[in-house]
């Protein structure tokens, strides 16, 4: 065997008996430990933006139906005076209800565009109160409003019986940091923000 066999032996030997020391095995171990808490921290807040989104979309289905159920109702024989969503921040609810005429008359000229009674009622929707709550209802001119009336056949759009151009419907998360917006107009365009 000559001395360069021998010296390529030891060399080799040398570098299998080697392993990882304590220092590289700390610097991986942290490593590690950042990416797992920043995939953490990252799913943590996507999971609240999709909640979000979810309760977003609860909103804009629910003032899609009244619209439709608006539209429809031009054909039906009874008196319906169209439909309306109802906004309860206090109960952290939405209610699709019934525009009707006053009672005891049979003409839509004496509706009221709020929801005032049972008789009204169509549907409930609740958001998920554990995660969000409902933020600021601003109507286009800085006062706040509670009900969104469409009326038949056009639809034509009434927020809280006033000559409000759009209203801004705002759910965030329990903390407030978050938001999402809805956004209708009087021509009945549903946007989400």
């Amino acid at each position: 065997m000559s001395i360069s066999d021998y010296l390529d032996y030891k060399s080799a030997s040398r570098r299998s008996n080697t392993g990882f020391t304590i220092v590289e095995l700390l610097v991986v171990m942290g490593i590690t430990a950042i990416l797992f808490t920043s995939l953490v921290f990252y799913s943590r807040t996507a999971e609240k933006q999709l909640i979000l989104f979810k309760e977003q979309m609860k909103i804009i289905t629910a003032l899609q139906k009244a619209k439709s159920l608006a539209i429809v109702a031009f054909s039906e024989s009874q008196t319906t005076c169209g439909y309306g969503v109802n906004f309860d921040k206090t109960n952290n609810k939405m209610t699709i209800f019934k525009e009707q005429p006053a009672s005891g008359n049979n003409s839509c000229s004496t509706r009221d565009h709020i929801y005032t009674s049972i008789d009204e009622f169509y549907e409930e929707i609740k958001l998920d109160n554990r995660t969000i709550k409902f933020g600021n209802l601003i109507n286009s001119d800085g006062g706040v409003f509670a009900d969104i009336v469409f009326i038949s056949p056009e639809p034509i759009i009434v927020i809280d019986d006033s000559s409000s151009e759009f209203a801004t419907i705002e759910i965030t998360d329990i903390l407030g940091v978050n938001k999402k917006f809805v956004k209708v107009t009087d021509a009945g365009q549903i946007t989400a923000q």
